[in-house]
């Protein structure tokens, strides 16, 4: 009966190691899993504030040709009255 205690025990000791390197394992992967979606968010961060760099580019671009247009609007005028 002792034997077979002891060789019982024996097996629990061996599960209980595996299991721990089981959960060991699982840990790491979690915390790289963690990591890897802070990098994710971060990288989202970055392309919104891209993005909205290059939305605002866009606005004052528009704006700059509205500008543009109306003065080439206004010298057409001019060159117009100069030819008369």
């Amino acid at each position: 009966l002792a034997n077979a205690s002891g060789a019982a025990l024996d097996e629990i000791v061996l599960l209980a190691s595996a299991n721990s390197s089981v959960v060991s394992s699982i840990a790491a992967a979690a915390e790289a899993q963690s990591a890897t979606s802070e990098e994710i968010s971060q990288t989202f961060e970055e392309i919104n504030r891209i993005v909205g760099e290059t939305s605002e580019g866009i606005i004052q671009s528009s704006a700059a040709l509205q500008d543009l247009s109306q003065m080439a609007q206004e010298l057409r005028t001019a060159m117009e009255k100069l030819r008369q």
